[in-house]
């Protein structure tokens, strides 16, 4: 699979930990579908020379954040349940890439699942719990 450029990419404005571990890519599909890309460099495999199981859950915890934060209308959202299960070692010849699917969104959680392909086959699943911010409390970290 390739990045591709019929996709709205959604600009989720990277900062810190995030441009070391990405770049990560999530775009809304269809209701409440969201595809997710992540192109796959040297620094993001393990020593065996696959890639790092830490690097498949910081973009799935990404996807997801991203889809949530991106569904509540730009509001921002923190990761307070998160779990991964690991089907398949991914190769480094090619992106991880799946979906994010919002199973369902209430004023204050976000309850989410995600699978991660790579080389055609899946090879991890995650599903986890966003909670929505309330933006008045909230300070942004570039304030």
């Amino acid at each position: 699979m390739e990045l591709r450029d019929d996709l709205n990419w959604i600009n989720y404005r990277p900062r810190g930990f995030n441009l070391h571990a990405g770049p990560f890519r999530c775009a809304h599909w269809d209701g409440d579908e969201y595809r997710i890309f992540m192109e796959i460099e040297d620094h993001h495999l393990n020593q065996g020379g696959v890639i790092h199981g830490g690097v498949s859950m910081t973009f799935a915890d990404n996807a997801m954040g991203i889809a949530a934060w991106h569904a509540a209308g730009e509001r921002p959202t923190a990761t307070i349940e998160f779990g991964m299960k690991f089907i398949a070692a991914g190769k480094a010849e090619g992106p991880l890439y799946g979906r994010v699917l919002i199973e369902r969104m209430t004023k204050d959680l976000c309850f989410e699942t995600a699978e991660l392909w790579n080389c055609g086959r899946k090879v991890a699943t995650a599903s986890g719990v966003w909670k929505y911010i309330d933006p008045q409390t909230w300070v942004h970290p570039s304030a």
